[in-house]
Protein backbone atom coordinates (compact mmCIF):
# COMPACT_ATOMS: atom_id res chain seq x y z
CA UNK A 1 0.00 0.00 0.00
CA UNK A 2 0.98 3.73 -0.86
CA UNK A 3 2.19 5.65 2.08
CA UNK A 4 0.13 8.18 1.18
CA UNK A 5 -2.99 5.79 1.95
CA UNK A 6 -1.78 3.85 4.69
CA UNK A 7 -1.02 7.83 6.51
CA UNK A 8 -4.74 8.41 5.15
CA UNK A 9 -6.07 4.20 6.97
CA UNK A 10 -3.91 5.26 9.80
CA UNK A 11 -5.63 8.55 10.60
CA UNK A 12 -9.33 7.25 10.34
CA UNK A 13 -8.11 4.38 12.52
CA UNK A 14 -7.23 6.36 15.23
CA UNK A 15 -10.05 8.64 14.94
CA UNK A 16 -12.21 6.15 14.80
CA UNK A 17 -10.99 4.09 17.73
CA UNK A 18 -11.40 0.06 18.42
CA UNK A 19 -14.27 -1.15 16.51
CA UNK A 20 -16.78 -3.54 17.45
CA UNK A 21 -15.61 -7.73 16.85
CA UNK A 22 -18.95 -7.48 14.00
CA UNK A 23 -17.91 -4.31 12.49
CA UNK A 24 -14.34 -5.16 12.24
CA UNK A 25 -15.57 -8.61 10.60
CA UNK A 26 -17.58 -7.02 8.09
CA UNK A 27 -15.23 -4.43 7.18
CA UNK A 28 -12.55 -7.12 6.60
CA UNK A 29 -15.22 -9.20 4.17
CA UNK A 30 -15.72 -5.87 2.41
CA UNK A 31 -12.42 -5.03 2.02
CA UNK A 32 -11.34 -9.06 1.08
CA UNK A 33 -14.22 -8.70 -1.74
CA UNK A 34 -12.91 -5.50 -3.21
CA UNK A 35 -9.59 -6.65 -3.73
CA UNK A 36 -10.82 -9.86 -5.29
CA UNK A 37 -12.96 -7.95 -7.83
CA UNK A 38 -9.58 -5.83 -8.39
CA UNK A 39 -7.49 -9.02 -9.08
CA UNK A 40 -10.22 -10.77 -11.05
CA UNK A 41 -10.15 -7.51 -13.44
CA UNK A 42 -6.49 -7.93 -13.99
CA UNK A 43 -7.06 -12.11 -15.44
CA UNK A 44 -6.01 -12.13 -18.74
CA UNK A 45 -4.00 -8.99 -18.81
CA UNK A 46 -0.76 -10.47 -20.60
CA UNK A 47 1.76 -7.92 -18.82
CA UNK A 48 2.40 -5.25 -15.94
CA UNK A 49 1.68 -2.74 -17.58
CA UNK A 50 -1.62 -4.14 -18.64
CA UNK A 51 -2.85 -4.45 -15.51
CA UNK A 52 -1.69 -1.18 -14.40
CA UNK A 53 -3.83 0.26 -16.90
CA UNK A 54 -6.98 -1.86 -16.21
CA UNK A 55 -6.62 -0.55 -12.48
CA UNK A 56 -6.51 2.77 -13.84
CA UNK A 57 -9.27 2.32 -16.23
CA UNK A 58 -11.32 0.95 -13.41
CA UNK A 59 -10.55 3.85 -11.25
CA UNK A 60 -11.83 6.07 -14.03
CA UNK A 61 -15.34 4.42 -14.11
CA UNK A 62 -15.84 4.26 -10.56
CA UNK A 63 -14.42 8.13 -10.28
CA UNK A 64 -16.83 9.38 -12.63
CA UNK A 65 -20.66 7.76 -12.39
CA UNK A 66 -21.80 10.66 -14.21
CA UNK A 67 -19.46 9.55 -17.31
CA UNK A 68 -20.81 6.29 -19.27
CA UNK A 69 -17.68 5.21 -19.54
CA UNK A 70 -17.22 1.06 -20.02
CA UNK A 71 -14.20 -0.90 -21.43
CA UNK A 72 -13.24 -4.54 -22.18
CA UNK A 73 -9.71 -6.40 -22.25
CA UNK A 74 -8.55 -7.80 -24.99
CA UNK A 75 -10.68 -7.22 -27.57
CA UNK A 76 -10.60 -8.90 -31.15
CA UNK A 77 -11.17 -6.71 -34.26
CA UNK A 78 -10.71 -8.89 -37.06
CA UNK A 79 -7.33 -10.80 -37.38
CA UNK A 80 -6.20 -8.68 -34.20
CA UNK A 81 -6.54 -8.66 -30.61
CA UNK A 82 -6.61 -5.10 -28.87
CA UNK A 83 -5.38 -4.27 -25.31
CA UNK A 84 -8.24 -2.33 -24.40
CA UNK A 85 -11.34 -0.89 -26.01
CA UNK A 86 -12.93 2.38 -24.29
CA UNK A 87 -16.27 3.17 -25.16
CA UNK A 88 -19.14 5.86 -24.10
CA UNK A 89 -21.95 4.04 -23.90
CA UNK A 90 -25.84 4.64 -23.63
CA UNK A 91 -27.04 3.28 -20.41
CA UNK A 92 -30.82 3.67 -20.83
CA UNK A 93 -30.97 0.62 -23.13
CA UNK A 94 -30.30 -3.10 -22.87
CA UNK A 95 -28.01 -4.10 -23.52
CA UNK A 96 -25.75 -1.11 -23.40
CA UNK A 97 -25.54 0.70 -26.88
CA UNK A 98 -21.70 1.68 -27.44
CA UNK A 99 -22.06 5.21 -29.23
CA UNK A 100 -18.02 5.98 -29.27
CA UNK A 101 -14.99 3.61 -29.26
CA UNK A 102 -11.07 4.15 -28.55
CA UNK A 103 -8.84 1.53 -28.91
CA UNK A 104 -6.01 1.74 -26.04
CA UNK A 105 -2.63 -0.18 -26.41
CA UNK A 106 -0.44 -0.73 -24.18
CA UNK A 107 3.22 -0.95 -25.90
CA UNK A 108 5.80 -2.52 -24.08
CA UNK A 109 9.71 -2.20 -25.12
CA UNK A 110 9.78 -6.18 -24.86
CA UNK A 111 7.18 -6.49 -27.40
CA UNK A 112 6.93 -2.67 -29.43
CA UNK A 113 9.89 -0.87 -29.72
CA UNK A 114 13.05 -2.89 -29.49
CA UNK A 115 13.17 -3.82 -33.26
CA UNK A 116 12.67 -1.88 -36.46
CA UNK A 117 10.01 -5.33 -37.53
CA UNK A 118 8.45 -5.36 -34.10
CA UNK A 119 7.32 -1.83 -34.91
CA UNK A 120 7.43 -2.10 -38.56
CA UNK A 121 3.93 -4.66 -37.20
CA UNK A 122 2.32 -2.46 -35.75
CA UNK A 123 1.68 -0.59 -38.45
CA UNK A 124 -0.62 -2.24 -40.77
CA UNK A 125 -2.67 -3.65 -37.77
CA UNK A 126 -2.87 0.09 -36.51
CA UNK A 127 -4.26 1.20 -40.39
CA UNK A 128 -6.49 -1.70 -40.43
CA UNK A 129 -7.89 -0.83 -37.27
CA UNK A 130 -8.34 3.28 -38.03
CA UNK A 131 -10.19 2.09 -41.41
CA UNK A 132 -12.39 0.09 -38.93
CA UNK A 133 -13.18 3.55 -37.65
CA UNK A 134 -11.58 3.55 -34.45
CA UNK A 135 -8.84 5.80 -33.16
CA UNK A 136 -5.84 3.80 -31.89
CA UNK A 137 -4.21 5.20 -28.73
CA UNK A 138 -0.56 4.13 -28.05
CA UNK A 139 0.96 4.33 -24.62
CA UNK A 140 4.39 3.45 -24.11
CA UNK A 141 5.43 1.55 -21.01
CA UNK A 142 7.09 3.69 -19.36
CA UNK A 143 4.57 6.34 -19.27
CA UNK A 144 2.19 3.98 -18.40
CA UNK A 145 4.34 2.70 -15.53
CA UNK A 146 5.42 6.16 -14.61
CA UNK A 147 1.26 7.08 -14.41
CA UNK A 148 -0.99 5.06 -15.33
CA UNK A 149 -3.89 7.15 -13.96
CA UNK A 150 -2.83 9.93 -16.48
CA UNK A 151 -2.47 7.81 -19.11
CA UNK A 152 -6.45 6.82 -18.55
CA UNK A 153 -7.46 10.42 -18.00
CA UNK A 154 -5.95 11.04 -21.53
CA UNK A 155 -7.56 8.57 -23.00
CA UNK A 156 -10.79 9.59 -21.63
CA UNK A 157 -10.23 12.73 -22.86
CA UNK A 158 -10.00 12.14 -26.17
CA UNK A 159 -12.78 9.81 -25.78
CA UNK A 160 -14.81 12.49 -25.09
CA UNK A 161 -13.32 14.86 -27.44
CA UNK A 162 -15.02 12.68 -29.72
CA UNK A 163 -18.25 12.72 -28.57
CA UNK A 164 -18.97 15.92 -26.85
CA UNK A 165 -16.65 17.89 -28.12
CA UNK A 166 -14.01 18.91 -25.13
CA UNK A 167 -11.82 17.43 -23.02
CA UNK A 168 -13.68 15.75 -19.33
CA UNK A 169 -10.64 16.23 -17.48
CA UNK A 170 -8.52 19.60 -17.60
CA UNK A 171 -5.17 20.13 -18.26
CA UNK A 172 -4.11 20.50 -14.71
CA UNK A 173 -6.14 17.04 -13.74
CA UNK A 174 -2.99 15.26 -16.23
CA UNK A 175 -0.18 16.13 -14.11
CA UNK A 176 1.68 12.80 -13.37
CA UNK A 177 0.09 11.15 -10.72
Amino acid sequence: MSSYFSRLLQQEMERIGELDPKVSDMLNDLVMFYKWTLYSQLQGCESPIEQLMVLALMEEVRCNPDLPLWFEKQVQIGDYRVDFMLHIVDRSEYPVKKIASVIVECDGHDFHEKTKDQAKRDKPRDRFLQSEGFAVLRFAGSEIWKSPYTCAREAVNILCRKVFGHDWYHKSDLQPD
